[in-house]
């Protein structure tokens, strides 16, 4: 399940079509609209319990970086990549999540309080 909202094609309850199927078709649609394809890179910040993180590696073949301050989300999603395995195209292992507080990328200070970046 997902936290955000669901993207329904079809009435519910319409052969058997219900939230879930409405949520994979959100996400679906997020990973279309992006462009998603095998090798395209995708980074999921606040990743929350993964949803978007595993349907673009799954269904889509990109190569997803997932980030979250939370352990338990974190641990979470690292527990379904191992059990679903989800893999970059060509092979090769999961790749892991970055550890809280671990700094990539932007830092809390890059950016200004009205969302316009530090030159």
């Amino acid at each position: 399940m997902a936290y955000s909202c669901a993207y329904f094609t079809r009435p519910p309850g319409t052969g058997g079509y219900g939230l879930a199927q409405a949520q994979f078709d959100k996400l679906e649609l997020v990973c279309r609209k992006v462009g998603l394809r095998p090798g395209a890179r995708l980074l999921d910040i606040g990743c929350g319990w993964g949803s978007l993180t595993l349907h673009a590696a799954r269904h889509h073949g990109a190569r997803v970086t997932a980030v979250t301050l939370a352990r338990e989300q974190r641990d979470h999603v690292e527990a379904r990549v191992k059990e679903e395995g989800p893999r970059p195209p060509g092979g090769g292992p999961p790749q892991p999540l970055p550890r809280p507080g671990a700094r990539r990328g932007v830092r809390r200070g890059d950016h200004h309080r009205d969302g316009r970046a530090r030159r």
